[in-house]
């Protein structure tokens, strides 16, 4: 077995083996098998298996389209670039983000993977206060305003990937931005 470990192949057999078999149904020695390296080191290094599962779903949604996502200081631009980030970052990542939301609740010893998942709801959190403070959105809860923007967005691609319905039209943001700013702006 190898001394060092090869962190960004280690981290894929994690997130690999966890959308396979969930959390529960990983095991430590079946991913450091998988991976080439030794188990002890596992645990030298990161800890736990939370620990190890902390560190490859950190470094999977580290570097998500969403996590570049800022304020321009125009309202339309900004929802652009936050759609087209959402939409980027489901199509790279959605299964990884999904799995997260559906097993912490249940395995809340890996509750610290969320933290750039739940900063990315965060800067979009922010973006939309930064407008609602400007007047150019509906002041209500920011997290109200930021579902009635993204959800759409969420269910379609949720479709389009089920392949349940394989006449999906292509997503057309800009209606969407134009319909979402009608029903919402002040």
């Amino acid at each position: 077995m190898p001394r060092t470990i090869d962190e960004a192949k280690l981290f894929e057999v994690v997130i690999n083996e966890w959308m396979a078999h969930g959390y529960g149904g990983c095991t430590t020695r079946d991913i450091a098998n998988i991976a080439g390296v030794n188990e002890a080191t596992l645990f030298r290094r990161y800890g736990s298996k939370a620990g190890l599962f902390t560190r490859a779903i950190d470094h999977q949604l580290a570097d998500t389209p969403l996590a570049l996502v800022c304020i321009s200081g125009d309202l339309s631009t900004d929802l652009l670039a936050l759609a087209e980030a959402y939409m980027d970052t489901y199509r790279l990542y959605g299964d990884v983000v999904f799995r997260a939301v559906q097993e912490l609740p249940r395995y809340p010893e890996v509750r610290e993977a969320a933290s750039h998942f739940l900063g990315n709801i965060q800067k979009m959190v922010q973006l939309v206060l930064y407008y609602q403070q400007k007047g150019l959105l509906r002041v209500e809860h920011p997290l109200l305003t930021l579902t009635a923007f993204i959800g759409p967005i969420a269910t379609f691609l949720m479709f389009a990937r089920s392949g349940l319905s394989p006449e999906m039209p292509p997503f057309d943001v800009g209606s969407h931005i134009s319909g979402f700013l009608h029903g919402r702006a002040e």
